[in-house]
Order: structure tokens, then sequence, then C-alpha cells
């Protein structure tokens, strides 16, 4: 675009550079572009972080090793060392995946932490490094939460913090409405199904923001460096994502090239799964697996202390 009005028109041409310089701080956090990776420290330790929403280990399905539930599978697979998963509950029936066979399956790692409840879907933090402290951050929400762990990694403490903020409620029927619109638009249809989803948007951000600011004030307590990852149901320039990223660093913004879509279904395409971290830890070779076993993407990193 900008060189098509370099040959057109040169006042055309500045005007577009300027605007790509004014709106570069935006692109970077949607479009990251890098054309050569950072240097790795050689001398230090690697260590691999990975978060998954499992939309409920992909609906529970049993896990055996002649039929194996493919998102255990990926992870068994995965040579994480920490894993946080969100959405990851069970059932209490044996005809489907149980709390019991997901401990068996993931043995290769010692130290885990689930949080449970009645009201609040599942989240687990698997670990191979002791985890010595794990504490829920109390806020209002529906269904959602998020809880740190202070993981000890070969002598130095880290703070990791699972997150699954408020969803926004949508049902199949509102994407199916959604996807619609995308097929076949019109001034009133749109309309109305702004109307109508604004409805279910605009209260879950309200509590979304007050959630952000309760993990903020975690962050910025915290006595060790900092990972916060999971599935903040928030695009990156939203007050979500600005409010727990500050003073912080966004490993697929550092490291990675590209969207990062995260979530997928019926044209709903949106990363709002994230990794941040303190700027004492390095991250690199960010990556999101395009596996089709949940709505969300896995995303995971490399980094070292």
């Amino acid at each position: 675009f900008f060189l098509y009005w370099l040959f057109r028109l040169r006042y055309w041409a500045v005007m577009s550079l300027l605007a790509f310089v004014i709106c570069f701080p935006e692109q970077k956090d949607w479009f990251p572009l890098h054309v050569d990776q950072e240097d790795v420290s050689l001398s230090k330790k690697e260590y691999k972080l990975l978060t998954y929403n499992t939309m409920q280990f992909s609906s529970m399905k049993p896990h055996s090793a002649q039929s194996p539930n493919k998102v255990l599978k990926y992870l068994q697979d995965s040579q994480a060392d920490i894993i946080c998963l969100q959405e990851a509950s069970c059932h209490t029936s044996s005809k489907y995946l149980q709390n019991e066979d997901v401990l068996r399956a993931m043995s290769a790692y010692p130290y885990q932490r689930v949080l449970p409840g009645k009201k609040v879907l599942n989240m687990w933090v698997f670990s191979k490094y002791p985890i010595i402290k794990c504490e829920r951050i109390p806020f209002e929400s529906f269904a959602n939460a998020s809880y740190y762990c202070d993981i000890k990694i070969d002598g130095k403490i880290i703070r990791v913090i699972n997150n699954h903020l408020e969803s926004n409620k949508l049902n199949q029927a509102d994407k199916t409405i959604y996807k619609d619109i995308i097929d076949k638009p019109d001034k009133e249809s749109i309309s109305h199904v702004a109307t109508h989803l604004n409805g279910k948007l605009a209260p879950a951000a309200v509590l979304r923001a007050k959630q952000a600011e309760a993990v903020a004030r975690v962050i910025e307590e915290s006595p060790y460096p900092v990972i916060v990852c999971g599935d903040l149901n928030d695009i990156p320039n939203s007050y979500t994502y600005r409010k727990m990223s500050k003073g912080l660093e966004d490993a697929w913004v550092n490291n990675a090239n590209g969207l990062g879509i995260t979530y997928h279904e019926h044209f709903f395409l949106f990363r709002i799964d994230y990794i941040l971290h303190s700027p004492s830890i390095k991250t690199y070779q960010t990556q999101v697996d395009k596996v089709s076993h949940s709505d969300h993407y896995p995303l995971w990193t490399y980094f070292q202390l």
C-alpha cells in the first residue's frame, strides 16, 4: 500500500507512513514480526512452559493406552516442564475421564495442583519441579478463577499465575448467528446482532476488568519473577491485557510472528491465550500448536532464568 502511494502520490505516501508509525505500538501486539531471532545463552538451562484451555479434555473422553484421550496424549508428548490447564474438569462416572485418569496419565509430573470447585471449571498446574506454595486469587466470577503457584526451579523460585478469566458466555446459537452475518451481511441484521452480542460481552468485560486488577496486584506484590499465563478471554488491545501485562513482556510479541490465534471456532479467531513474564525471564521459540483437540490451541514457550 505504501509503495503504491509512493509512486502515485508522495503526499499520501507520507501520510500512510505516518499512520503506520503512529499505530506501530498497537500493531506489534497484534502482528509481531521478527526477521532475526535473539541469541540464546548456551550457558543457561532451558525450560518449557505450556498453557492450554482443554475444553474439558475435549468433553472428558476416556483415556487408555489402546485409545488415548487426544488432549492427554498431546500433553504427554509435549515434554513441557510446567503445564497450566484451563477448563480441565473431569467426570465422576468411570464412563468418562476422571481425575484419577489424568493423574495416572501425567505421572511424569510429580508436582501438581488442581483448583476444583462446584462453580469453577477445574484448573491444573503440572510441574517437574517442586511447587512450594499455591494460592487462589480472590475475585468475583461465575465460573472462572486465577491462582498462583510458587515453583522452585534449580534453586530459583518463580511465581506462575494460571488464569481463566471471565468468559463472554457466547453459546452455540450466538456463534451461529455471528457466522451467518459474516456469510450474508445486511444492515438490519448486523445492528440486531451487535445489540444482542453486546448484551453478553459488556457484563463479562466489566467482570474481567476487576479480575485483571486483582491479578495485577498479585503480580506487583510478588517477591519472585512471574510468569502469567492462561486464557484471559480478551484481545491484545483490551483493558484486561494492558492491565495484566503492565511491566511484563509478552512471549508471543517478543519472539514469534503473526497473529498467534489461540481461539478458533465458527469464525471467532482471536489471540486470547497468553504467556506474560517478568523482564528478568527470557523466552524464546514461542509457538502455537495447531492441534484441533479443543476450541483453543495450546501455547508454549521455552524460557531461561
